[in-house]
């Protein structure tokens, strides 16, 4: 590493203590301990180190995409090879944005990080992708998604055919969207405390996005995101048909921290609400598990 930082070097064994460690360019293992983290995007992205947090019975592996040194990665990726356990490992890469996926073995993590690897000299192409799968896919959803499709069957797509109960765990996980008195446009009628827009973007855009047309962000880095994946909104309430998507988008908070991406499944289901006006129901679940390639791919 270089000649500033005082950090010892540990034993290149198979063995991986617990700790957290930077992996230099020429595969040296060194102590992050009084390493300050706000150095992680010089030794990231001008140094090409790759950082390993050992917290058994997990790891964690970090790295930028496009400038990580193939010498940091080698070891990290002979070490976990060499480990005969399984144990899990979450892997944290920087292309364009952050991401971050979990795997509950090395042999899956190191498939993964070699998938990465391709990518290293690829330009981003645009920053939201949308797959549209049959709804006859949806079996193999996730089971949030899965249990959302099947409570839209079993309700007829009219929430006042839903049991109550039943009802009441849905509505938390879902996003509903209403024509506006005005226009054509879709706004927001319900979002859910757990779903996943409220999670991403917090309390305070929740507060305000009642009501504001479906395109609507706090965020105006966002503002091609929000078109695109609301484009299907309107298609969901025109044809009242069901739709199946997989998703991948590049997303900003704020001008102060830095992008990340999200991949999720989405189910859209057109409804009739309690006092019998249109709307289109939008389920979403997180999951790193779509079919769309890391961004920039074919």
């Amino acid at each position: 590493m270089t000649g500033h930082i005082h950090t010892s070097s540990t034993d290149t064994s198979t063995s991986m203590p617990p700790g957290t460690w930077w992996i230099d360019e020429v595969g040296g293992f060194h102590s992050a301990f009084e390493i300050d983290e706000t150095f992680d995007s010089f030794f990231f992205r001008h140094l090409g180190h790759v950082k390993l947090v050992v917290n058994p019975p997990s790891s964690s592996i970090l790295w930028d995409v496009h400038n990580v040194s193939s010498d940091a990665m080698a070891p990290v990726i002979d070490r976990l090879e060499a480990i005969p356990e399984e144990f899990a490992v979450r892997l944290q890469f920087f292309f364009y944005g952050w991401i971050d996926e979990q795997f509950q073995n090395q042999r899956d993590a190191i498939k993964r990080i070699l998938e990465i690897s391709q990518f290293q000299s690829v330009e981003l192409i645009r920053s939201t992708y949308i797959e549209e799968h049959d709804v006859s896919m949806i079996s193999n959803a996730t089971d949030l998604i899965a249990n959302g499709y099947q409570f839209w069957q079993q309700t007829d797509g009219n929430i006042k055919k839903a049991d109550q109960e039943v009802l009441s765990t849905y509505l938390p996980h879902v996003l509903i969207f209403r024509p506006a008195k005005k226009d054509h446009n879709l706004v927001f009628s319900h979002i859910g405390t757990k779903s996943t827009a409220a999670r991403v973007y917090g309390d305070g855009w929740v507060a305000s996005a009642f009501n504001e047309k479906s395109d609507k962000s706090l965020e105006p880095n966002n503002s091609k995101y929000d078109e695109r994946v609301s484009e299907a909104y309107r298609h969901t309430m025109d044809t009242e048909e069901p739709r199946y998507d997989h998703v991948r988008a590049l997303l900003h908070l704020d001008s102060h921290a830095e992008p990340f991406w999200v991949s999720y499944e989405r189910l859209l289901t057109y409804s009739l609400l309690h006092d019998g006006s249109p709307a289109v129901i939008c389920l979403v679940n997180r999951t790193q598990d779509v079919s769309i390639p890391l961004a920039g791919g074919t």
